[in-house]
């Protein structure tokens, strides 16, 4: 299907989107109904191996499934020969880097990636030369896409223009980039025609990033803003959330104590906690001290659908986050994004990379232990219905710097 004429396209890229119950899929969805509500042209590239779960979600848009990753998606049952390759691969990089230097390795990887976006160059080959001007977005980038990117930019597009959202100076995976810093600041270096914007998702991510790269290259990426903003629902019963599938750096282990403090101090209160994906050593035990607690504590499912979660948010007061800063000092939150779309408070650890938000906008606030929500939900339980005016504000502002980082305005 060909492009209309005079009108923005876009090409939403993400190697690691393959399964529904990650961010992936949601924010390449974000990305291309804003860019559709500004009458823009979208077209969406995934991970060849992405489950009918994650197209059906994806449905409303042209979907190609034409990226490879040796990370996500193979599985010995859906394709043996290319489950096999990847774990070569993996014990390949771990030989490479125990013998040659860390210069070696990286062009080695430089190499091997090729083999893994091959037909995603190849289709971009033949579409800057049949519709001309075309821009590229990856809403959220590992090592893989990152490599692509350096590939793309050293062989000289002329009329298609990058913009990466980055969450991290290093990226994930068998073919990650040790500094992706350094390595975008010399590509910003070369690229005198200036076809490439580096957006950052978390405050903290833009001060590590502006030593080495200059401002007009760095902007703001937040998730682009829901087309209407609701109110999550009528009234007001101190239901909290702990939403997002569990993981110890998620603070799963620690949710019993936080409730024995609101139980404590009389707060009335209901909870509804969200289960593993993928449970680890002591996942059982927290879960069991869970099920026994007294009171109205519901559980979700670690790998339900975007549906499921989005029903679940629409049920809460409050959402709590008591994420680990030893993972979320730089880490932005995907959940805070959707929890501001319906305006519901988001309680955060002090010092995750999301703070900025939440304390810049006022639409929620920061502990720096457990012993202080009680106060923060009183004080919030309070004010409560005038919230609207903050996550109006927030909306606006992720909605302005969006069309930046997009290169729709400036």
């Amino acid at each position: 299907m060909q492009w209309t004429s005079n009108t923005k396209r876009y090409v939403l890229v993400d190697f690691s989107c393959s399964n529904h119950y990650t961010h992936h899929a949601s924010y390449l969805r974000s990305y291309a109904d804003f860019l559709t509500r500004l009458g823009c042209e979208v077209e969406i590239w995934i991970n060849n191996a992405a489950s009918a779960d994650v197209k059906k979600y994806l449905k409303n848009y042209r979907v190609k499934a034409i990226l490879d990753s040796p990370d996500y998606g193979n599985t010995i049952r859906s394709n043996f020969l290319r489950f096999f390759r990847d774990r070569l691969l993996g014990v390949f990089l771990k030989f490479l880097d125990g013998m040659f230097s860390e210069a070696v390795s990286e062009n080695v990887r430089d190499i091997l990636a090729r083999n893994y976006f091959s037909k995603a160059y190849s289709e971009l080959l033949r579409r800057e030369y049949s519709e001309g001007q075309l821009n590229l977005v990856f809403p959220s980038v590992d090592g893989i896409g990152i490599r692509f990117l350096k590939y793309c930019l050293t062989h000289q597009f002329n009329s298609i223009g990058f913009s990466v959202r980055v969450i991290n100076s290093h990226s994930r995976g068998l073919l990650g980039v040790k500094d992706a810093l350094t390595m975008f600041s010399k590509l910003i270096a070369e690229d005198k025609e200036q076809k490439f914007l580096i957006g950052y998702e978390t405050d903290t991510v833009r001060k590590d990033f502006s030593t080495l790269l200059p401002s007009n290259r760095l902007v703001w990426a937040p998730i682009p803003p829901a087309d209407q903003q609701v109110k999550s629902k009528d009234g007001f019963s101190c239901v909290l959330g702990f939403i997002g599938s569990a993981r110890k750096n998620k603070g799963f282990e620690d949710i019993p104590a936080i409730l024995q403090i609101l139980r404590g101090n009389n707060s009335d209160f209901s909870a509804i906690i969200q289960l593993a994906n993928f449970e680890w050593p002591g996942f059982q035990k927290t879960y069991n001290l869970l099920k026994e607690f007294p009171g109205n504590i519901k559980f979700l499912p670690g790998g339900c659908s975007e549906q499921e979660l989005q029903d679940a948010l629409k049920k809460l007061d409050f959402l709590v986050l008591p994420y680990k800063l030893d993972n979320y000092r730089l880490a932005g939150s995907g959940l805070m994004y959707q929890a501001a779309d319906l305006r519901i408070p988001i309680f955060a650890s002090a010092g995750v990379g999301f703070e900025w938000d939440l304390l810049e906008f006022g639409i929620g606030d920061v502990f720096r232990d457990y012993g202080q929500l009680p106060s923060l939900i009183s004080k919030y339980k309070i004010d409560y219905d005038q919230l609207s005016v903050a996550f109006e504000r927030y909306a606006q502002a992720r909605a302005k710097w969006c069309e930046v980082f997009l290169r729709i305005s400036s």
